[in-house]
């Protein structure tokens, strides 16, 4: 993660809702979601919660933009729940924006492997070991069919579903996933980053 560019994209998204009477709704509503999903990345849950939260009462679902936008922020608030501890809240949201994705959008569509991959990791903190391993291997078939071998995302994915056989107590498995991991991380990260470290 850039924190400068995000902390640069903070301070605008802020100066922007600072003249919320000159916005529209929907204008509100989208930086209102792209705001709370920075807050989510900088790690200050609280305040990325109000903001997801807010933007979902106030989007605009009848739109191609505003249905995609509406799907992203749930994933994101999804997101705030699961690092909260509130799994199952985290679970129905996150399951309410890959009905979307799924209806809506084309199956190879990226939005949705990200979706189905945070399902994975969700139902694997509920102890859900075999639908985390259903979730995480279905976002890998549209990392590995559509978007690239080396995808960064891929290497999240490859990571969870590592964990997800560690937990199902098939360690070799989970040993081969955290290498393919490892090797997509290091094609794309500097090796002193924390997602190497953590697969390590």
């Amino acid at each position: 993660v850039d924190f400068d560019r995000i902390k640069n994209l903070k301070s605008h998204c802020e100066a922007f809702l600072s003249h919320g009477n000159l916005l529209g709704k929907d204008l509100k509503a989208t930086l209102e979601g792209i705001l709370g999903g920075i807050h989510f990345e900088l790690g200050d849950y609280f305040n990325a919660k109000q903001l997801l939260e807010a933007s979902l009462r106030f989007l605009n679902r009848s739109t191609k933009d505003g249905l995609a936008h509406y799907a992203k922020v749930s994933v994101y608030l999804g997101m705030v729940y699961r690092k909260l501890g509130d799994y199952q809240t985290a679970k129905d949201v996150t399951e309410r924006s890959l009905e979307i994705y799924k209806r809506d959008f084309p199956s190879n569509h990226l939005e949705t492997a990200w979706a189905l991959g945070n399902l994975g990791v969700i139902n694997r903190h509920l102890g859900n070991y075999v639908n985390s391993k259903v979730y995480t291997e279905e976002s890998l078939e549209i990392y590995d069919r559509y978007i690239g071998k080396n995808y960064i995302g891929k290497g999240w994915v490859l990571a969870n579903l590592g964990s997800v056989y560690r937990n199902l107590g098939q360690f070799k498995k989970a040993q081969d996933l955290l290498e393919q991991s490892l090797s997509v991380y290091q094609a794309n990260l500097p090796d002193d980053h924390i997602e190497i470290a953590r697969v390590l």
